[in-house]
C-alpha cells in the first residue's frame, strides 16, 4: 500500500505565536514529525510533502526524492485557510507530480509524543475495516480520568462545576476511566475516499482506531508545550 504522507506546518498561531517552530528537545517542533516519517516510511514506495510558510524549514526533497518539491501558496496561509484545503491542494501537487499512492496520512506536528508502534496499530485496525476505503480514519486515546471528576473551570479559574451524569450513561462508564478523546496524532484517507467527496476528511463518515497506548498530547497553547515537555 504506497502512502503519501503530508505534513502542515504553519507559521502563524494565535494560542502559541511560532508554536511548530519553537525548540522542542534541541530541534524546532516540525522537525520531530519529519524525522518520525523518515522512520516509518518505506522510501522507495511512500512519498511525503512538508507544506508550510515557515522561512526555516529546509527544503527536504533537495537532498532526497522521497520529498516532494512544494511551495505553500499564500492564501492558504492565512488565519481562515482550512486544514482541508490545505492538505487537498498538497494532494493534488503530489498527483500533478506523478506521485502514486493509494493512501494519504496525515500528520500534524504539534504530536510530537506518536510513536511507531502507536503507527503500526493505526494502520492494522485500518487495514482490519471492511469497509475502510468508504471513511476517513483519525486515532483516539484514552484519557487517564473518570467522567465524572471533569467539569468546566470558570473564567480566571475562579469556579469548577463538575458535570452531571447524563442518562443514558451507566454508573460504571462513569466512574470508570472511560473517556477518550480524538488526539491528533494520526489522520488518513484512502485515495477513493478522497476522489468521490472532493475533500480529505468528513466528520460523518470518520471511523476511530485507538493507536498509542499513552496518554498524548496535541499542542495548542503554552500549557500543552509544557505539557509535552514534560512527558516527552
Amino acid at each position: 500500500m504506497r502512502k503519501l504522507f503530508v505534513i502542515p506546518a504553519r507559521a502563524g498561531s494565535k494560542r502559541l505565536p511560532g508554536k511548530n517552530e519553537i525548540n522542542f528537545s534541541g530541534k524546532p517542533l516540525y522537525q520531530h514529525t519529519v524525522n518520525f516519517v523518515m522512520d516509518v516510511a518505506n522510501l522507495n514506495t511512500d512519498s511525503c510533502i512538508v507544506t508550510t510558510d515557515i522561512l526555516g524549514v529546509p527544503d527536504y526533497s533537495a537532498d532526497n526524492d522521497f520529498f516532494i518539491s512544494y511551495s505553500r501558496p499564500n492564501d492558504l496561509s492565512r488565519d481562515d485557510s482550512t486544514s482541508n484545503d490545505t492538505i487537498m491542494h498538497a494532494i493534488n501537487h503530489a498527483s500533478s507530480v506523478g506521485r502514486k499512492f493509494d493512501i494519504v496520512i496525515l500528520l500534524q506536528v504539534t504530536s510530537p509524543l506518536r510513536t511507531k508502534d502507536g503507527y503500526l496499530r493505526f494502520l492494522k485496525s485500518i487495514e482490519a475495516q471492511e469497509n475502510r476505503t468508504y471513511q476517513c480514519h483519525a486515532s483516539v486515546s484514552r484519557l487517564p480520568v473518570a467522567p465524572y471528576e471533569l467539569g468546566i473551570i470558570g473564567d480566571n479559574c475562579s469556579s469548577f462545576k463538575i458535570f452531571s451524569k447524563p442518562l443514558d450513561v451507566s454508573d460504571y462508564h462513569w466512574k470508570g476511566q472511560s473517556l477518550g478523546f480524538e488526539d491528533g496524532c494520526f489522520y488518513a484517507s484512502f485515495k477513493e475516499f478522497i476522489r468521490k467527496h472532493g475533500s480529505f476528511t468528513e466528520t460523518d463518515l470518520c471511523s476511530f482506531h485507538f493507536a498509542e497506548k499513552l496518554f498524548q498530547v496535541d499542542i495548542d497553547n503554552d500549557f500543552d508545550m509544557k505539557l509535552a515537555k514534560r512527558l516527552f
